[in-house]
């Protein structure tokens, strides 16, 4: 039995066309990438803890008011803490955020914003010569959030 296509769907016993299997492999590789971001996404959780040390925020906060110190201190555990819960999203709900449901889209939607805007804090506004300091690291997270924009934008407008 041929389908819209011309070919014979090799899913026809299970009642799905060859254009909507084909669509399901790409939603399967969409969902790995959703995986791996998730992995990405604890390891940005990771750098952020390595960060603490590496700029060594306990002496450049002692001498800031007691009061800017706590908010710096909470807000960057609770960013943390963000980064691991949307990482464990990715982990254990990838067929959402590639497309199978509204509610998935709409964070993924969200989520492509949110490193985009990531990457441009990246390009334009950290001090070049931090950026000069550690290029590596500074290429590494452009590539990263430049990976984590594309994957989260695609499954956003599936």
């Amino acid at each position: 039995m041929a389908d819209t296509l011309g070919e014979v769907s090799p899913c026809r016993g299970l009642g799905i066309s060859l254009r909507e299997s084909i669509n399901a492999t790409g939603a399967g590789r969409l969902e790995r990438w959703i995986q791996l971001a998730g992995l990405v996404q604890l390891g940005i959780a990771s750098a952020n803890i390595v960060a603490a040390r590496l700029f060594r925020y306990r002496e450049s906060l002692a001498s800031v008011p007691l009061v800017v110190r706590n908010v710096f201190v909470v807000q960057n555990a609770f960013i943390v803490l963000i980064l691991i819960g949307i990482s464990l999203l990715c982990l254990v709900f990838p067929a959402d955020l590639a497309g199978r449901t509204a509610l998935g889209r709409a964070i993924s939607g969200f989520l492509a914003v949110f490193w985009a805007l990531r990457l441009a804090a990246q390009l334009f506004y950290y001090s070049a010569a931090k950026k000069r300091d550690y290029p590596i690291w500074n290429v590494l997270f452009i590539l990263v959030f430049v990976y984590l924009t594309i994957v989260f934008a695609l499954a956003a407008l599936r």
